[in-house]
């Protein structure tokens, strides 16, 4: 829980503060909040997916389409939502197409966050590992150490 509150508080001051000088349009129009929701939104998923990654010990087939099929699918969305007409995608019609894909702060702050939110969980678990293991984490520990010494 802790972790989830300080992964929300650094996508949410990373992203205002890498998106506050706003990108503009071919027509001078800034993107403004749309921006800002589609960024945070995206750093989000990211976010998400990757740790679930890193949590994961053995990957199957099925866990990589559904990790990686859902950034895809994101991309995808913001895509086909942006090329809706106004009347449906209102004010977020063309922002990724326009203001954000073209941006290189876009895919920037998307990386930085992505890394720099990655840093708390790692140390997170491992102090967790480390001094508060769980029982499955001993018995993993336990295994480990029986295969290490067999070998030698």
């Amino acid at each position: 829980m802790l972790n989830g509150f300080i992964n929300a508080t650094m996508i949410f001051f990373f992203c205002t503060k890498a998106i506050e000088p706003q990108a503009f349009d071919e027509e001078g129009r800034t993107a403004g909040r749309d921006m800002l929701g589609v960024t945070m939104y995206t750093c989000v998923v990211w976010v998400v997916n990757l740790q679930m990654a890193l949590a994961i010990r053995y990957f199957t087939l099925i866990q990589h389409i559904f990790i990686w099929g859902s950034i895809a699918f994101w991309y995808l969305f913001l895509l086909a939502y942006g090329a809706m007409p106004p009347k449906f995608s209102t004010n977020v019609y063309q922002v990724f197409i326009e203001t954000l894909a073209t941006s290189p702060s876009f895919w920037a702050v998307t990386f930085f966050v992505a890394i720099s939110t990655l840093i708390p969980y790692f140390t997170f678990s491992v102090i967790q590992m480390w001094f508060f293991p769980m029982y499955h984490q001993m018995v993993q520990w336990i295994r480990y150490e029986r295969k290490t010494n067999a070998t030698e």
